[in-house]
């Protein structure tokens, strides 16, 4: 089986990877979050001592990597290149699987290597996931068949990394010394490797309130900047106060799914960094939700009917909205723009119970509370501009208890709520 661009996956990793590493980690500073150093002389101490002590030399390293690699004279050259290759690299295994089902090879070129042998050899490190990270970038399930103990570093697997589809197979053969071993419980493996669509879907719905949920300021996501939300921002000295009008709309949304409305709810704060989240977190509701469980009944194609519970719907603010196209700085590179506006626009987050178990069902619970928001007032319904948009979750094996849940998020039309769910 030909794979021609897996040859390129361990360069387009090592660009992808550490870009998204300096990204993520510019929030460990010592202020807000990760190690803090101590008696700090000033601000800028702070910082460089904190992260000098708080991230190892590999941490390090990918940090100064992946910031040059996103830096403006480099990112076309670098960042967007390994994104092109990582393209062409799920290409290939899109076109291996119009033949197979599932590929087979080696996990490592080599046996296990004794831990820190490569610390200073990098490059060669890297190298020993040649076999794994082409997986990676292709975003693609795989899974290490059982082991075959080798002396000359005991335990060393010399296992193959197992791409699941549908469930024939075909072996990726490549110049390793060694034949493929060990493959003996591939058919068993396949025979238990059926799963179950469960859905259940997450609903943010905008709420079409003139002012903000916690301020003043006028709804105004799009417009140009303007100073009128200090308490959006968080800054220090401001006083939340909750829109009357966005409690009534969600009660009233509440009453349309013959939900129990909670007499007394309660907003507590949910932490976590985004660069469109200016506050470092989020005022929402998790313990006492403004509207409790309620009934969604949906019509199928067939005319089947089938009811759909909602666990709740909470209040909360919306964050801000991160603008990928029509920015670019002086020499012409992509960049992200932050659109604040949207910061604080209140809107309710409908949780249904995990009922619906395939696409159709899906869609049919997302039109009924399309259909329910707009009849009834409390939102335009326009999902283009993401005033209703819809994370999808999840499966699991049949007969079993629900895992941990995976979700498809801020999927923003019925058409692509539906795509990923069909797929799974």
């Amino acid at each position: 089986m030909s794979l021609p661009s897996i040859k390129l996956s361990v360069p387009a990793y090592y660009v992808i990877a550490p870009a998204e590493a300096s990204s993520n980690l510019s929030r460990f500073d010592g202020v807000r979050f990760g190690h803090r150093c101590d008696d700090p002389q000033d601000l800028e101490d702070l910082y460089k001592r904190s992260r000098s002590e708080g991230f190892g030399d590999e941490v390090k390293r990918r940090i100064l990597v992946g910031a040059y690699a996103l830096s403006a004279g480099y990112y076309d050259a670098y960042y967007r290149r390994a994104q092109q290759v990582r393209r062409l690299i799920r290409d290939d295994f899109a076109r291996a699987f119009e033949k197979v089902d599932v590929l087979m090879g080696p996990t490592a070129p080599e046996t296990a290597f004794k831990l820190g042998a490569k610390k200073d050899d990098p490059v060669s490190m890297y190298m020993a996931d040649v076999f794994t990270i082409g997986v990676n970038l292709a975003g693609l399930p795989a899974c290490p068949c059982p082991p075959v103990l080798s002396t000359a570093c005991p335990p060393a697997p010399r296992s193959s990394a197992t791409i699941s589809v549908k469930g024939k197979f075909s072996t990726w053969r490549t110049n390793i010394s060694r034949p493929l071993t060990g493959i003996k419980s591939a058919s068993v493996w396949r025979c238990t490797m059926s799963w179950e669509v469960v859905i259940g879907l997450e609903v943010h719905v905008q709420l079409n309130t003139v002012s903000k949920l916690f301020s003043g300021s006028k709804l105004s996501t799009g417009a140009a900047q303007h100073p009128g939300f200090l308490v959006d921002l968080g800054l220090p000295g401001t006083l939340p106060v909750v829109n009357r009008e966005a409690v009534r709309k969600a009660a009233l949304f509440g009453l349309a799914i013959n939900a129990d409305i909670c007499r007394h709810s309660v907003f507590e704060r949910k932490n976590y960094f985004y660069p469109d989240l200016p506050k470092g977190y989020q005022t929402t509701q998790l313990a006492e939700p403004v509207v409790g469980a309620g009934i969604v009944e949906i019509v199928l194609e067939n005319g089947d009917k089938k009811s759909v519970r909602i666990h709740h719907a909470h209040l909360e603010e919306d964050a801000g909205k991160s603008l990928h196209e029509a920015f670019f700085d002086e020499k012409g590179h992509g960049m992200t723009g932050i659109d604040l506006n949207r910061a604080g626009t209140p809107l309710i987050e409908i949780v249904s119970e995990p009922d619906m178990s395939n696409a159709e069902e899906a869609v049919a619970f997302a039109r009924k509370l399309h259909a329910i928001v707009t009849s009834i007032g409390i939102c335009s319904g326009d999902m283009s501009q993401g005033n209703m948009r819809f994370d999808v979750n999840s499966i699991r094996k049949p007969g079993e208890e629900l895992g941990t849940r995976t979700e498809t998020k801020n999927l923003n039309s019925f058409r692509f709520m539906e795509k990923p769910s069909r797929w799974k």
